[in-house]
């Protein structure tokens, strides 16, 4: 009786083998690389607004262009008083009263003029301020996030309550401009931006 033998095909077990890595390494290749997780951090940008002593040199400038432009006004004011006064002194229809009272609406024209100006002029101060310091804040976040491994810092607005009062519209307004309902306090680097900020500002020369 014939005895049925099963033997492999070495050459057709290579080329299967083969075939099979070629398919398994093509499934591989196809595959997505798994990205490695990002390394995330937020800030509470009002604190470090309100905490850093570049702010305070800020608003100390402010202050004191304010208080510049209010002497002007006083005195302006004090003329105006004075001319008002001399005026009270003639008897409506002279010559000296028509004058007097031809330069009290000049100068009360000029002192409204002066308080729009001052108004203008104290608003484009605060902005300028405003911008400086923001550019500011980014350019030390990037710099800490670089150095620190931070791929992404994000402001966590969810420290900041909404207000008791408003309308449904206002409220929704506000929850709709929310972009962080939760942070982990752990990844918070508020401290760290303000102390690196405040020490930047303070190894600066004084002007």
């Amino acid at each position: 009786m014939t005895r049925l033998r099963h033997s492999i095909s070495w050459p057709a077990a290579f080329f299967l083998m083969l075939l099979a890595g070629i398919v398994v390494g093509q499934s591989q290749a196809n595959r997505p690389a798994t990205a490695e997780p990002s390394a995330l951090a937020t800030v509470n940008l009002e604190t470090i607004f309100q905490r850093l002593d570049e702010r305070s040199a800020a608003d100390s400038e402010l202050l004191r262009i304010a208080e510049e432009l209010d002497a002007t006004r006083q005195a302006r004011r004090d003329e105006l008083e004075g001319l008002r006064e001399e005026l009270d002194l003639f008897a409506p229809g002279t010559p000296k009263h028509d004058e007097l009272s031809q330069q009290l609406a000049r100068q009360g024209y000029q002192l409204q003029a002066f308080l729009d100006f001052a108004g203008r002029k104290l608003d484009v101060h605060k902005a300028k301020a405003l911008r400086e310091l923001y550019r500011r804040i980014k350019e030390t976040t990037s710099q800490y996030a670089l150095q620190n491994g931070y791929d992404v810092v994000f402001v966590d607005d969810s420290v900041v309550p909404l207000p008791n009062e408003g309308t449904e519209a206002e409220t929704m307004r506000q929850i709709s401009a929310r972009r962080t309902l939760f942070s982990n306090p752990a990844i918070d680097v508020t401290e760290n931006i303000i102390n690196l900020m405040n020490d930047q500002f303070a190894a600066q020369p004084n002007p």
